[in-house]
């Protein structure tokens, strides 16, 4: 899921020197209609974070953080649901990944400077409401997701980068520069790789957030990478820039309702994703006496160009429809019950509207170590 960007310099900053953080999200699935083939899949994510506070040792706002994943698990969208958008947003090739080795100097309210190994979508085009979808164009816009020649540096192949924030009132401006091919091609299942070859260039990402009374935020972003990108051997061309914007908040304070929508686009025309469209509400405490439970409708399309895909009859657009509610048991066990329903998987032709009904389950603790 996506964290909100901007939001940590709001945070209340811990005064241990050393925070860890274990958290394992378990995922049940079935496919009961449509898509390739109907089934059942298990999905699984073990996170490890290391977070280390400067001002223990005399260096005020200076931050490092460590995050590790372990993947596990079967490939629901690749070989039941069909899906182009990704069902669920856990569900990766299996593997061992370092996914955040950064440091970061925050300078109150003027901003800060964070480098090293990050996760672009913690710092971009991240919707606060959206983080309680499963869908995985809730977290990063499809257009990004799909763009380059392996992903921008997002779950689950992250890449070095550098990002500098300013921060003037209600404005915050962060502004990214990111190895232009995440992992090591040659390598995929590693640790911790990175090959900064020539021509991999760079991603370049820009964005800015006004917020408003009331938690209403406005946000527009920008990318690019600084190299082309030629077709594969299939002729899919990969998208090398685009823009996003998108507007989140309370539509009903006093009801718990929040809400967003989103639109991006990219180009040049390739045969993934060159627009996305979404939108959902949140109810938060839907039934009295469940303070920190969210029930939540979300909807995703995602529109796709360029003459390969037309030629091998794929739908033109994906669009899934997604309910679900997150049960918090307590402060370590939380259940979510998914239903989504994808109209045109767009993996292959012909598919018939899929079904999916899930279970995530996520086991918790924080602070383990003060």
């Amino acid at each position: 899921m996506a964290t909100v960007p901007g939001a940590a310099h709001a945070q209340v900053v811990s005064r241990a020197p050393i925070d860890i953080h274990a958290a394992n999200t378990f995922g049940a699935w079935r496919n009961i209609h449509g898509g390739l083939s109907t089934g059942n899949a298990l999905l699984n994510r073990f996170d490890l974070s290391v977070t280390l506070h400067g001002e223990a040792w005399g260096r005020p706002g200076l931050t490092g953080r460590l995050l590790y994943h372990r993947i596990d698990g079967d490939a629901l969208s690749g070989d039941l649901v069909g899906d182009v958008q990704g069902v669920d947003n856990i569900s990766a090739s299996g593997a061992h990944r370092l996914m955040e080795a950064w440091v970061e100097q925050d300078f109150g309210d003027r901003g800060s400077v964070r480098a090293g190994l990050m996760d672009l979508n913690a710092e971009f085009d991240g919707i606060e409401p959206a983080g309680l979808f499963l869908n995985s164009s809730h977290g990063i816009g499809a257009e990004i997701a799909q763009s380059g020649r392996n992903g921008p540096s997002i779950y689950p192949t992250s890449a070095l980068g550098i990002r500098g924030e300013l921060r003037r009132g209600a404005l915050a401006v962060r502004a990214a520069a990111f190895d232009g091919v995440p992992g090591d091609l040659d390598r995929p299942e590693a640790l911790a790789a990175v090959d900064l070859a020539e021509d991999d260039g760079a991603l370049i990402i820009g964005q800015a957030d006004v917020t408003g009374e009331g938690g209403l935020r406005v946000s527009m972003g920008v990318w690019r990478y600084t190299e082309s990108f030629a077709p594969s051997e299939t002729g899919e061309r990969r998208s090398d820039r685009g823009a996003y914007a998108s507007i989140e908040g309370p539509l009903a304070p006093r009801a718990g309702l929040s809400g967003w929508v989103r639109v991006g686009v990219s180009g040049p025309k390739p045969s993934a994703a060159v627009r996305q469209f979404s939108g959902g509400v949140v109810m938060d405490a839907p039934w009295a006496g469940r303070p920190r439970d969210q029930i939540g409708f979300a909807v995703t399309r995602a529109e796709f160009g360029g003459a390969s895909h037309r030629a091998g009859g794929q739908p033109d657009a994906e669009t899934a429809f997604e309910l679900t509610y997150r049960y918090v048991a307590n402060d370590w066990l939380s259940l979510q019950p998914n239903l989504q329903y994808v109209v045109g998987p767009a993996s292959a032709p012909g598919l018939d509207n899929a079904v999916v009904l899930g279970l995530r389950v996520t086991l918790t603790t924080d602070r383990l170590q003060e």
